[in-house]
Protein backbone atom coordinates (compact mmCIF):
# COMPACT_ATOMS: atom_id res chain seq x y z
CA UNK A 1 0.00 0.00 0.00
CA UNK A 2 1.59 3.05 -1.32
CA UNK A 3 1.01 5.90 1.59
CA UNK A 4 3.28 8.07 0.07
CA UNK A 5 2.12 11.91 -0.84
CA UNK A 6 3.19 13.16 -4.67
CA UNK A 7 5.29 16.72 -5.11
CA UNK A 8 1.91 17.75 -6.43
CA UNK A 9 -1.72 17.53 -7.44
CA UNK A 10 -3.14 15.08 -4.68
CA UNK A 11 -6.00 15.17 -2.71
CA UNK A 12 -5.59 15.24 1.15
CA UNK A 13 -8.88 13.59 1.35
CA UNK A 14 -8.14 10.55 -0.39
CA UNK A 15 -4.86 10.54 1.44
CA UNK A 16 -6.27 10.17 4.72
CA UNK A 17 -9.24 7.78 3.73
CA UNK A 18 -6.03 4.92 2.69
CA UNK A 19 -4.14 5.93 6.13
CA UNK A 20 -7.40 5.02 7.96
CA UNK A 21 -7.87 1.78 6.15
CA UNK A 22 -3.96 1.01 6.60
CA UNK A 23 -4.54 1.61 10.22
CA UNK A 24 -7.38 -0.59 10.06
CA UNK A 25 -5.66 -3.33 8.89
CA UNK A 26 -2.40 -2.85 10.86
CA UNK A 27 -4.25 -2.61 13.88
CA UNK A 28 -6.35 -6.04 12.54
CA UNK A 29 -2.96 -7.89 12.23
CA UNK A 30 -1.45 -7.03 15.44
CA UNK A 31 -4.51 -8.15 17.59
CA UNK A 32 -4.70 -11.31 15.35
CA UNK A 33 -1.08 -12.12 15.20
CA UNK A 34 0.76 -10.06 18.19
CA UNK A 35 2.85 -8.33 15.92
CA UNK A 36 4.38 -5.40 17.17
CA UNK A 37 4.06 -2.23 15.36
CA UNK A 38 7.81 -1.50 14.37
CA UNK A 39 7.32 -4.37 12.06
CA UNK A 40 4.10 -3.67 11.27
CA UNK A 41 4.77 -0.11 10.09
CA UNK A 42 8.32 -1.43 8.13
CA UNK A 43 5.72 -4.02 6.69
CA UNK A 44 3.85 -1.06 4.96
CA UNK A 45 7.03 0.99 4.22
CA UNK A 46 6.36 3.31 7.55
CA UNK A 47 9.09 4.72 10.45
CA UNK A 48 7.53 3.62 13.96
CA UNK A 49 7.07 7.11 14.41
CA UNK A 50 4.74 8.10 11.66
CA UNK A 51 2.51 5.52 12.01
CA UNK A 52 2.24 6.57 15.89
CA UNK A 53 1.68 9.53 15.03
CA UNK A 54 -1.00 8.80 12.86
CA UNK A 55 -2.94 6.48 15.26
CA UNK A 56 -2.58 9.38 17.56
CA UNK A 57 -4.24 11.93 15.58
CA UNK A 58 -6.96 9.69 14.58
CA UNK A 59 -7.60 9.04 17.78
CA UNK A 60 -7.85 12.50 18.44
CA UNK A 61 -10.75 12.83 15.68
CA UNK A 62 -7.66 14.92 13.95
CA UNK A 63 -7.00 13.96 10.25
CA UNK A 64 -3.48 11.94 9.84
CA UNK A 65 -2.26 14.52 7.25
CA UNK A 66 -2.76 18.57 7.31
CA UNK A 67 -1.32 20.97 5.49
CA UNK A 68 2.32 21.24 6.62
CA UNK A 69 3.27 24.79 9.19
CA UNK A 70 2.00 26.59 11.27
CA UNK A 71 -1.93 28.16 10.40
CA UNK A 72 -1.40 32.02 9.56
CA UNK A 73 -3.20 34.20 11.75
CA UNK A 74 -3.48 37.87 10.66
CA UNK A 75 -6.77 38.03 8.50
CA UNK A 76 -5.27 38.29 4.29
CA UNK A 77 -6.64 41.11 1.99
CA UNK A 78 -6.58 39.11 -1.57
CA UNK A 79 -7.49 41.34 -3.84
CA UNK A 80 -4.64 44.12 -2.75
CA UNK A 81 -2.08 41.08 -2.61
CA UNK A 82 -2.90 40.03 -6.27
CA UNK A 83 -2.34 43.92 -7.24
CA UNK A 84 1.15 43.72 -5.98
CA UNK A 85 2.16 40.47 -7.68
CA UNK A 86 0.44 41.85 -10.54
CA UNK A 87 2.96 45.21 -9.81
CA UNK A 88 6.38 42.54 -9.50
CA UNK A 89 8.81 42.34 -12.40
CA UNK A 90 7.70 39.76 -13.62
CA UNK A 91 10.99 37.86 -15.67
CA UNK A 92 10.77 34.72 -17.60
CA UNK A 93 11.71 32.56 -14.42
CA UNK A 94 11.64 35.00 -11.80
CA UNK A 95 10.01 37.44 -10.70
CA UNK A 96 11.76 39.93 -8.50
CA UNK A 97 10.17 41.22 -5.03
CA UNK A 98 8.65 38.44 -3.75
CA UNK A 99 10.70 37.86 -0.86
CA UNK A 100 10.07 41.66 0.26
CA UNK A 101 6.08 40.93 -0.68
CA UNK A 102 6.40 37.88 1.49
CA UNK A 103 7.93 39.62 4.06
CA UNK A 104 5.01 42.25 4.35
CA UNK A 105 2.46 39.75 4.23
CA UNK A 106 4.00 36.59 6.36
CA UNK A 107 1.64 36.43 9.03
CA UNK A 108 -1.36 36.43 6.72
CA UNK A 109 0.32 33.76 3.51
CA UNK A 110 2.36 31.04 3.55
CA UNK A 111 5.56 31.69 1.36
CA UNK A 112 4.31 28.53 -0.19
CA UNK A 113 1.01 29.98 -1.11
CA UNK A 114 2.67 33.10 -2.39
CA UNK A 115 5.02 31.37 -4.37
CA UNK A 116 1.95 29.48 -6.01
CA UNK A 117 0.05 32.56 -5.90
CA UNK A 118 3.01 34.64 -8.14
CA UNK A 119 3.20 31.71 -10.76
CA UNK A 120 -0.64 31.07 -11.38
CA UNK A 121 -1.60 35.49 -11.60
CA UNK A 122 0.58 36.40 -14.34
CA UNK A 123 -0.94 32.88 -16.32
CA UNK A 124 -4.31 33.61 -15.22
CA UNK A 125 -4.33 37.62 -16.75
CA UNK A 126 -2.01 36.36 -19.69
CA UNK A 127 -3.77 32.94 -20.74
CA UNK A 128 -0.93 32.62 -23.48
CA UNK A 129 0.97 29.43 -24.65
CA UNK A 130 4.24 31.40 -23.26
CA UNK A 131 2.62 30.83 -19.69
CA UNK A 132 1.86 27.28 -20.03
CA UNK A 133 5.71 25.95 -19.10
CA UNK A 134 6.09 28.23 -16.29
Amino acid sequence: MDLKLPKTGYDRTKKNERIQQAITMIETVKSKFSLPYDSLANQVGLSYRTLMQWKQRLANGKNAVEKHGPKKARPLNLGELKKKIRDLDHGPKRSHGTGELHGAYAGSISRRELNELVRNLPCQLAATESCLGH
